[in-house]
């Protein structure tokens, strides 16, 4: 499976956001079998966030953010 630090490569995506573009075709791809997101998933760019909603789905939220999984 693959492993992301959605907060780390967000940090990274502010200063140049074509590093969100390989996130963002894992996700087109499905590779990750769940995603933990905090609110917006924004921050790491509209492909990324357009891919996301059009192949995953909320599982659940609580206090640690959203949990995303393929649909």
């Amino acid at each position: 499976p693959v492993e992301v630090d959605f907060y780390g490569l967000s940090q990274r995506v502010r200063r140049d956001p074509s590093r969100a573009d390989e996130l963002a075709r894992r996700v087109e791809a499905r590779e990750i079998s769940v995603a933990l997101l905090g609110i917006p998933t924004q921050y790491l760019g509209r492909r990324f966030d357009e891919a996301l909603r059009r192949n995953y789905r909320i599982d659940h939220q609580n206090e640690w953010g959203v949990f995303w999984v393929p649909k």
